[in-house]
Formats: C-alpha cells, sequence, structure tokens
C-alpha cells in the first residue's frame, strides 16, 4: 500500500531559516542598511496561485505553476527562492506518486545546498527521508531520520512530529511494536488535526503488532474520519482500508466489506484504480462470505462503473 504519509507545502519555508539575497536597485545610497529590498512580485503570484490550487488538491496544476516559479527564481539567482521551488515540487509531485521526478527536485536542492556550504534544513531532509522510504530504503530513510533528530533544535514541531511518524512506520513494516510505542510517546499530544491523524494511525499499527484487531480498527477509524475532515481523501481512503484489515482478522466480514467498499470507492472515484480494484475485490469476497448480497451487488455495479469510465479523478487529486 502507498504510504499516507503526507508533506505540506510550507509558506516560503527557507526564507525563514535564512536571511534571503536580495536585488539592489540603484547605487545612491553608501549606507548599506538604507538599500531597500525589492521583491518580484510575478514570482510572488506564482507562489500564491500554486499554494491555492495545492490545497485545492489540484496537484497538476500546482505542479506547473511551481515549476514556473523554479524558473523565474533561477532568472533571479535567488538560491532561497529557487531551494524553496525544488522543496515545492517535491512536495508536489510526491502527491502525484512522482516519487522519481521528486527526488530529481530535492537532490537539486541538496546540491545547491552543498555549493553554498549551508546546512540541509530538517524540513528537506524529512522529505528526503520519504522518498527514500517509498522507494523501499527503509533503513537509509531511518538514518535520515536519525540525521533530522539530532538537529531537532533546527526542526519545527511539525517536522519533528512527521519524523517520528515516518519512523513509526518503518518500525510498523519491520514488526516492531517497541518501536512503533516509542514513535507514539515522541509524538506526545499534538494539537495539529493532521499530526492527530497521523498518531491515530501509529496506534493502529499498534494494535495491529499486538494483534489486538477490534483496538486497531477503532484507531484507523479516528485516522480516516480526521483525514476526512481535513480534505485528505487518500489518506482517509487509505486508512479505511487498514481497517477493513483489521476487522477482517478479527472475524468480522460485512464490516470489513463495508470499509473496503467505501475505501475502493473514494480511491476509484479519484483516478487510483489500482487500488481500487484491490480494495473493491475484497469487499466482494468478504460481503459474499458474510451473505451480505446488497453490498456484493453495490461493488459490482461500482467496478463496471470504473472500467467504462476510468475513473473521475486522477493524480492531481488528494
Amino acid at each position: 500500500m502507498r504510504s499516507s504519509l503526507v508533506l505540506k507545502i510550507p509558506c516560503m519555508l527557507f526564507l525563514l531559516l535564512a536571511a534571503a539575497p536580495f536585488t539592489l536597485v540603484g547605487c545612491s545610497s553608501k549606507n548599506p542598511a538604507e538599500r531597500m529590498p525589492v521583491g518580484d512580485d510575478h514570482l510572488n503570484r506564482l507562489n500564491r496561485s500554486a499554494r491555492l490550487v495545492y490545497e485545492k488538491s489540484e496537484y497538476a496544476e500546482a505542479a506547473r505553476l511551481y515549476q514556473q516559479a523554479l524558473q523565474r527564481a533561477r532568472l533571479r539567482n535567488g538560491f532561497a527562492e529557487i531551494v524553496d521551488a525544488h522543496y515545492n515540487l517535491a512536495v508536489t509531485l510526491l502527491q502525484q506518486d512522482d516519487v522519481a521526478g521528486a527526488r530529481r527536485q530535492i537532490d537539486a536542492a541538496k546540491a545547491g545546498f552543498q555549493r553554498q556550504d549551508s546546512k540541509f534544513p530538517p524540513a528537506f531532509r524529512l522529505v528526503d527521508a520519504v522518498l527514500l522510504y517509498r522507494a523501499d530504503r527503509r533503513d537509509q530513510a531511518w538514518e535520515v531520520t536519525d540525521l533530522i533528530l539530532e538537529e531537532k533544535g533546527r526542526a519545527g514541531p511539525e517536522v519533528l512530529g512527521r519524523t517520528h511518524y515516518l519512523r513509526g512506520r518503518i518500525s510498523a513494516d519491520r514488526g516492531d511494536a517497541a518501536g512503533i510505542q516509542s514513535a507514539i510517546t515522541a509524538m506526545g499530544s499534538p494539537d495539529p488535526p493532521d499530526l492527530k491523524a497521523d498518531l491515530d494511525e501509529l496506534r493502529g499499527y499498534l494494535g495491529l503488532s499486538q494483534q489486538r484487531w477490534a483496538d486497531a480498527a477503532v484507531a484507523f477509524d479516528r485516522a480516516a474520519w480526521l483525514q476526512r475532515q481535513l480534505l485528505n481523501y487518500r489518506a482517509m481512503a487509505a486508512a479505511t482500508a487498514l481497517s477493513a484489515g483489521a476487522l477482517e482478522r478479527d472475524g468480522r466480514s460485512r464490516a470489513a466489506a463495508i470499509r473496503y467498499f467505501q475505501a475502493g470507492r473514494s480511491a476509484g472515484l479519484r483516478g487510483d484504480r489500482e487500488a481500487a480494484r484491490d480494495w473493491l475485490t475484497r469487499a466482494a469476497n468478504l460481503a459474499e462470505k458474510a451473505g451480505d448480497s446488497e453490498t456484493v451487488e453495490e461493488v459490482g455495479k461500482l467496478l463496471s462503473f470504473l472500467e467504462n469510465n476510468g475513473g473521475q479523478g486522477g493524480k492531481g487529486q488528494k
């Protein structure tokens, strides 16, 4: 199953971490303190527009605008603006499952920091770690999270929270219940709803690792509810499918079938046909086992609809 880890586009992330270079207009003042930085309105508009469409889950359009912002930043020779654009493009491409494209962007940002003899910021390292995780290079991803935690004074609470979440996911993949619990403890009681959803997801994985199927299903359901409120329908569907898997192991075939159906319907309408077919097929099998002919019929209709229409969404949506 694809990772449901979602990274947010920061607002001028690197510009908050270091002073940005600025353009000087005229040389009449001999006092550098009197020289005023001049912004680039066109670049600012591109970034604002890209962020707006990103927040509407229109990732293909956001990527197009961030690519334009990158070109504008290069025209300006603005180091901070260039690495911001690489970061934003990487996160946006990840939302479209373009891991290779995101890797090119984060590697370009890394090279830029190296040329400036600057440290790679924790938020950029986190994207690097997520990309390694998505490429099934979990040990290397873990090593990068170690680097982030070694410099936790430079990382904000959200970056730290997502770092611990990623470590929890890696621990879950390893079947390491103690590692999952450690990540849960490290996350504490976060305020942002998206981190609360991540925390509930880890609680679900902990329940699975301890064969507490009912508890796991409850935790995954909570995570799915939070992701729905956040309009993060991809993560919502993934959490719903995880709940279905826990319920299936708990012997509750009908409840599992309904959740697989919900997850598959959402994935299909979002354009993720592979996940949709997988979850809907499981829904049909479990519904038939439970004697739920109505769900079997609904699944069949949805599968036929998706085959004929190819889904109504696409990878540009959450």
